[in-house]
């Protein structure tokens, strides 16, 4: 049995977060919901690099939170969406 304090291994963030918007699309979420986690979580991975999700630490989700304080919010939106095209 696997303990909650045990990280998964080796499963790439990418992966992880297209099987979670995937998930979120079969709950039903609306396709502005769903656009909202995609631009956000570009973003994360644009940042963070394509890791395993085993290494990633709480430093790793704070310093993307300093990261996104630093950055316009108006300039970030229209950054996600022009790399979503």
């Amino acid at each position: 049995m696997r303990l909650m304090s045990q990280r998964p291994q080796g499963l790439q963030a990418s992966k992880a977060v297209a099987s979670f918007l995937q998930y979120k699309q079969a709950e039903g979420l609306s396709p502005a919901t769903v656009f909202n986690y995609t631009r956000e979580l570009k973003l994360w991975l644009d940042y963070l690099g394509d890791m395993d999700i085993g290494r990633i630490t709480p430093e790793h989700l704070l310093d993307f939170m300093n990261y996104l304080g630093l950055m316009d919010y108006k300039a970030r939106f229209y950054f996600a969406v022009e790399s979503l095209m």
